[in-house]
């Protein structure tokens, strides 16, 4: 019979747990992450699959800007936006922005997959790799349009060149390079016809 009664007590509370994320926008790993938990947990507490303990629901009731009693009760009104705590709005808004932030990121990184095997081609060509060039050498070259600050966003891009100069029809037409002292770059170089006859 407890046993039963606390089953539908965790169901309960999963309840009212996704009226309040609801209510206030939020998704179910946004909730997690302004938690310190993760997605699966919330999905397992609003299911009814897992209880979280007194202290966490003290953490959520304040949150929500609400006390622990009150969030339980599925009588009691769910908080609008406007009336949720001030601290939680911004932390709200704050893990918003990170996110579509984050999500702008990979945008840039997927838009600027334009670097292809024919620009490099070109390069080549064109007499680029008669001196030896690192492939972040070669993205500036082909993407001068973006600042050197913002490489660290762009690393599967350069990442993507060295791939691209290693294999293929590259690998017989450059070298590749051991980096000079100080550096962790490889350096591509037309092949010594000499060498390779």
């Amino acid at each position: 019979m407890a046993e039963r009664l606390f089953e539908d007590a965790k169901t309960q509370f999963g309840d009212q747990l996704k009226k309040y994320r609801e209510a206030a926008g939020l998704t179910q790993e946004l909730l997690a992450t302004l938690m310190g938990t993760r997605g699966a947990y919330i999905v397992m507490v609003e299911k009814g699959k897992v209880g979280i303990g007194l202290a966490n629901l003290e953490k959520y009731a304040r949150f929500f800007g609400v006390t622990y009693y009150e969030m339980g009760n599925p009588d009691y009104p769910v908080p609008t936006w406007d009336e949720l705590p001030p601290a939680s709005k911004l932390k709200i808004n704050k893990a918003k922005d990170a996110i579509a932030s984050q999500a702008q990121d990979r945008k840039v990184v997927y838009r600027d997959r334009t670097i292809n095997a024919k620009q490099l081609h070109e390069l080549y060509a064109g007499g680029y790799f008669g001196v030896p060039r690192t492939s972040r050498e070669t993205f500036r070259t082909l993407r001068p349009d973006i600042p050197e600050s913002e490489y660290p966003k762009h690393f599967r891009n350069i990442a993507k060149i060295s791939d691209t100069l290693s294999k293929g029809k590259f690998a017989k037409l450059l070298d590749k390079l051991e980096p000079v002292a100080g550096s962790t770059s490889v350096r591509f170089v037309i092949r010594d016809p000499a060498v390779t006859s």
